[in-house]
């Protein structure tokens, strides 16, 4: 049996309650501890394998989360959104188990998503082998934390930060300062749907508050690698852009 911590984020949308069952029915027999933390349109609990906690449904993912770190025993954790799919969650526990029991050094841990902002092309920064790269960010989607990130992650206020934004910031930051690793698993790819039905200008001002909290050190880690994505997505975008004749240079966009 796995020591790993697994947490499971529901809410109320088409599908996400049922993988969630189904998710959590797979890993029960796999873990020693399974946690859906979920919430409800309607306010009424749910329930099926592993242990159910019931938020208020105005609490997104960074609720969600530090939820997860009032309940997590501190140890190995792997969260994974429940709209996200794969054909053999066991696998993916085990992915993230030998990575970590081969790896003193390991910090933070993702599959690669198939969908994501965070394209494995901008943000890779080495890769180790075929199968796995070390990335300036990892997404969040799914992704796994050893015992001392998870220890940093518990020590930051997310009371202001109910969207989230910036979780996954603060522990890659950690994590790179304090001679951990973050990789992403390319040979474990995780299918997501595309879309976010965030506010994007309201989660960017609570996601700014949320790092100010970060130490010197971990702010300068966070100027570096996120400029270094920033780079990598304008120059994708370049390469992939239209070529635009001459006639329509001087037009306004």
């Amino acid at each position: 049996m796995s020591e790993t911590e697994v947490f499971i984020i529901s809410w109320p949308a088409a599908g996400v309650e049922k993988n969630a069952e189904h998710i959590a029915g797979v890993l029960t027999g796999h873990c020693n501890h399974v946690n859906v933390i979920y919430s409800t349109a309607d306010e009424m609990p749910r329930g099926g394998s592993g242990n159910w906690i019931q938020v208020s449904d105005k609490k997104y993912y960074g609720h969600k989360f530090a939820e997860i770190l009032n309940i997590s025993r501190g140890g190995r954790l792997l969260q994974i959104h429940a709209d996200a799919l794969h054909d053999d969650w066991v696998r993916v526990v085990n992915a993230f188990d030998d990575h970590c029991d081969a790896n003193e050094h390991a910090g933070v841990w993702a599959p690669d998503i198939d969908y994501t902002f965070w394209r494995t092309a901008d943000v890779i920064i080495a890769k180790t082998n075929d199968a796995t790269a070390y990335v300036a960010q990892t997404d969040c989607t799914v992704w796994g934390l050893t015992r001392r990130v998870v220890h940093r992650l518990k020590q930051l206020n997310y009371s202001g930060n109910n969207f989230g934004w910036g979780i996954d910031w603060a522990a890659i930051c950690f994590a790179y300062v304090n001679n951990m690793t973050v990789v992403r698993d390319l040979s474990t790819v995780v299918f997501h749907p595309r879309g976010s039905g965030y506010a994007n200008d309201q989660a960017t001002t609570q996601l700014n508050a949320f790092l100010g909290q970060l130490t010197l050190q971990e702010k300068i880690a966070y100027r570096m690698l996120s400029a270094c994505v920033d780079h990598r997505k304008i120059l994708q975008r370049k390469a992939t852009a239209r070529p635009v004749s001459a006639e329509v240079m001087g037009e306004p966009r």
